[in-house]
């Protein structure tokens, strides 16, 4: 699954990636015999079920029609994701939400008790402060299910944040140096940006 750019509802979706029977024969002749010379090797499974994918290349043609597919792909992304936050927050001073507090839990539903954030820089050598750090999980299927069929007409290629994180910001300085270093990360690709300052 890859997100691209804005379609031509200025809605954000999510894309397969081009398979290579969908190129000209002449061109997946040239992509095998490609693979062939760099070595690299492809499950004979999907040789045989002819679903040889292209890395880096959308096809525009084919969205995302399954929210299992999403709920994979989510997965896999939250754990080459979660390291990349780590990074970005100790660059920046960012902070991460503590899961206890006074030796219980947070409760994030009681309207008493306010939430306690703690600079990633002042825990993230501490094993047992990390552990009290309230990283966010894959957003529940039955609130997905709810929003794709409530705000995007059953259509799960415009469900955008099942895999989410956060890092929050003392200042606006910090959270620019932060979103400066997030928009210069080789590892990554902003498809958009929410202002919900303004």
């Amino acid at each position: 699954v890859q997100m691209i750019g804005l379609d031509d509802k200025n809605t954000c979706r999510q894309y397969n990636h081009m398979l290579v029977s969908k190129l000209p024969a002449t061109q997946q002749t040239q992509y095998y015999r490609n693979l062939a010379m760099r070595q690299i090797s492809v499950n004979p499974l999907f040789l045989d079920l002819d679903h040889v994918f292209i890395p880096g290349r959308t096809d525009t043609d084919s969205t995302v029609s399954s929210i299992n597919q999403l709920y994979a792909s989510a997965a896999i992304a939250y754990n080459l994701l979660s390291p990349l936050i780590s990074a970005w927050a100790e660059s920046s001073d960012g902070m991460f939400r503590l899961r206890k507090r006074d030796g219980g839990f947070y409760d994030a539903s009681s309207m008493d008790s306010e939430p306690v954030f703690v600079k990633w820089n002042d825990v993230k050598d501490d094993a047992a402060m990390v552990d009290q750090v309230m990283f966010p999980s894959l957003k529940r299927l039955g609130r997905a299910v709810e929003k794709m069929q409530r705000s995007y007409g059953h259509d799960p290629s415009k469900l955008l944040d099942i895999c989410r994180h956060s890092i929050t910001f003392a200042t606006v300085s910090d959270l620019t140096r932060a979103l400066g270093r997030i928009i210069t990360d080789d590892n990554v690709r902003v498809e958009r940006l929410k202002n919900r300052l303004s």
